[in-house]
């Protein structure tokens, strides 16, 4: 679920990691569409040990895919 136009910053949970590519339950990354780009930024676990450069956050489907290193 999409949370961007209420918070830009949230909690949510890591459902799949597939090498460059990260899909969580929530997220306030605004995903491509329209001709408008999608967010980056990062993504951090609460205890410091992962960190997430989100270099593009596209939609497929009804799923966000986080791209990035």
């Amino acid at each position: 679920a999409f949370t961007g136009y209420q918070h830009v910053r949230g909690s949510s949970k890591l459902l799949a990691a597939d090498g460059k590519e990260l899909v969580l339950d929530v997220t306030p990354f605004y995903a491509e569409s329209g001709g408008q780009v999608g967010d980056t930024g990062k993504i951090k676990a609460v205890d410091g040990s992962f960190e997430f450069d989100v270099l593009d956050t596209q939609k497929s489907g009804q799923v966000w895919v986080h791209y990035g290193e």
